[in-house]
């Protein structure tokens, strides 16, 4: 049998089971017969077929693993928005300025209300971004990180001058936002 048909076979049975709004419980599954063959059965196996496992082969695709981390990564973002408390519109200001920025601390899209945003990387994963404007050590910052990114943590450091200094846990692509 082969590994990629498995997956497919898996992965079409969740998203039949998601799209009809049924639980683990009450979705198709796979069967086995006695000849080797594998067949999709609603709601359970017959009499002479066994249920096929499909995790094993699941929880070894790369996607899924993909997909675990950055449900991971989510779930850490989700909780440190509910450490800051309910958020209201405006909170923190209107945006000052924001750049994204590339694992190798180059720019890929900024904006700032006065002057011009450069950044550059100072470290594996350590990068300092110029918002071209004098920042308040008061200033509402928000890092986050951005694409393929998973299970990385990064946060705003030192504020100097214009500059806010950003540290990773690992060399990645992230957002940073500045707040008036």
């Amino acid at each position: 049998m082969r590994f990629p048909m498995v997956v497919a076979l898996a992965a079409a049975m969740i998203a039949v089971a998601a799209t009809k709004g049924l639980d683990a419980a009450e979705a198709a599954v796979l069967c086995q017969k006695k000849s080797g063959a594998i067949v999709v059965r609603d709601p359970a196996c017959k009499k002479k077929e066994t249920p096929f496992d499909v995790s094993p082969f699941v929880a070894a695709a790369p996607a899924v693993t993909e997909l675990t981390n950055q449900v991971t990564s989510v779930d850490h973002e989700l909780d440190a928005l509910k450490a800051m408390g309910p958020l209201v519109a405006g909170q923190f200001g209107t945006v000052a300025g924001y750049a994204n920025v590339a694992a190798n601390g180059q720019l890929s899209e900024s904006f700032t209300q006065h002057g011009s945003v450069t950044s550059g990387a100072t470290g594996t994963a350590d990068y300092v971004i110029n918002f071209g404007f004098t920042l308040r050590q008061t200033q509402a910052i928000l890092v986050t990180p951005r694409g393929i990114a998973t299970n990385v943590i990064c946060e705003p450091g030192e504020i100097f001058s214009t500059f806010v200094y950003v540290s990773c846990s690992a060399a990645t692509q992230f957002t940073v936002v500045v707040f008036n």
